[in-house]
């Protein structure tokens, strides 16, 4: 998490706070809690979802590899 901030200026968080509203969410792993998650819920309205294991259903994320 260290080397995120120092090279990118971005926090990585190990827990999801509820109610709160992110700008940004990358998966990172495919993981079955992370496919039945509720990303809708905690999207900002210009928030962008990125799947790195491509994984998610594509009307769900904003990009993927």
């Amino acid at each position: 998490a260290g080397e995120v901030m120092r090279e990118y200026g971005l926090q990585v968080l190990t827990q999801i706070e509820e109610g709160a509203v992110y700008e940004g969410m990358v998966v990172a792993v495919a993981h079955a809690e992370f496919r039945d998650f509720d990303y809708a819920r905690f999207k900002g309205p210009n928030g962008v979802i990125f799947d790195t294991k491509g994984f998610l259903d594509r009307a769900w994320v904003d990009g993927r590899l």
